[in-house]
């Protein structure tokens, strides 16, 4: 599978742990010292995969469980290097733009650092 295939389907996990309201689907598509920061209806959120994790599980879900065409763009793709946008829309009606950083870290794609904010 291309590198560019493989950075998608680790998004589509994370996509879809959010729709389901279970991190447990998106396990290992976050490397452990990841750090995300964003806002959310402008509000600074900031944490690690940790609190991430259980910030999807308080989550409702969502009753779109499909992962939408055009939800995920590789913005670029250098080597081990990757910089993907992912847009995520809710049922509460918040509508997410995510940026992802990520690396070939072992022969697998893992988000270092994530930045978003609810739009």
């Amino acid at each position: 599978m291309a590198d560019q295939d493989l950075i998608k389907a680790e998004c589509e996990k994370y996509i879809r742990a959010f729709l389901s309201a279970d991190s447990r689907l998106m396990d290992g598509v976050f490397h452990e010292r990841a750090f995300i920061y964003g806002a959310i209806a402008g509000e600074d959120w900031s944490g690690d995969p940790k609190a991430l994790a259980q910030f999807c599980d308080s989550a409702p879900p969502s009753a779109q469980q499909d992962v939408p065409p055009g939800a995920i763009t590789v913005l670029a793709l250098a080597g081990n290097s990757a910089a993907v946008r992912v847009d995520v829309q809710t049922d509460a009606g918040l509508s997410f733009a995510e940026f992802f950083v990520m690396q070939k870290i072992d022969g697998a794609w893992r988000v270092v650092g994530k930045a978003f904010s609810s739009l």
